[in-house]
């Protein structure tokens, strides 16, 4: 399979982790061993095996020397990795923190820093493009686990983390992953949440397009323990199944 060439990717990494504590307060979440390595080893690895050249790294100024110490400039890794360093900003806030330091290309995909999948970031950037869409949102049709929602009826809307007995038959769980164009970076500002804030700013504007992209991909939130030992029974699969080839 020949590779196109991916846009920038900017991986959300700022977060506190708050439910991983107690191991959270002596290192951040991308740096959390899951099976046999980092997590955000897991994920720059997926990157550039998916196409990618160029990622940004949001991180939080509290760590931010470890984690630069541990990822250094990206090579290993095949990847030209820059930092986005802050004090927390919120997920809309890093992206504003990158944009005001000219840390930002004019097209990226945001990643969220806790996911691990194989989803397919060629294609998705492909219909991005071929839609010629403001922001297009990645949603799963196998996540069991109500995080952000996305309600794909006659008209879109976002509901973030509801309740179970919220859910409708044509819901779906956003993954983590969006492609952002043109004018929907100036939604992005300090304080903000992307999926509560940023996603319903975007479905209700007249001035920008949003797209759905519907994934049937493997997808792992590494938020808690219990899935990150979901997302180590995945992994240790994989390799058995590539061990078989």
């Amino acid at each position: 399979m020949i590779m196109d060439q991916l846009p920038q990717i900017v991986i959300l990494a700022a977060g506190k982790a708050k439910r991983l504590y107690p191991i959270s307060e002596v290192l951040p979440k991308i740096l959390i061993p899951v099976l046999d390595k980092p997590l955000g080893f897991h994920i720059l690895e997926y990157l550039h095996e998916q196409g990618a050249s160029k990622v940004l790294l949001c991180i939080n100024e509290r760590f931010a020397d470890l984690i630069k110490s541990v990822f250094g400039d990206g090579k290993r890794f095949g990847l030209q990795l820059s930092y986005s360093v802050s004090k927390g900003l919120g997920t809309a806030g890093e992206i504003w923190n990158a944009k005001a330091h000219n840390l930002l290309e004019k097209d990226f995909i945001i990643y969220y820093g806790d996911i691990l999948t194989d989803f397919d970031l060629q294609s998705f950037w492909k219909a991005h493009l071929l839609d010629q869409g403001d922001l297009t949102i990645t949603v799963s049709s196998k996540a069991d686990v109500p995080f952000g929602v996305l309600i794909c009826g006659d008209q879109l809307t976002m509901m973030e983390k509801p309740n179970l007995n919220q859910l409708r038959e044509d819901a779906f769980a956003t993954m983590g992953i969006l492609a952002v164009s043109g004018q929907a970076v100036k939604l992005f500002k300090p304080n903000l949440d992307i999926f509560a804030d940023v996603v319903p700013k975007a479905l209700n504007s007249s001035d920008l397009l949003t797209r759905v992209h519907i994934s049937e991909a493997n997808w792992f939130d590494c938020g808690t323990w219990s899935r990150i030992e979901k997302a180590e029974a995945w992994l240790r699969s994989r390799v058995r199944n590539l061990k078989r080839k």
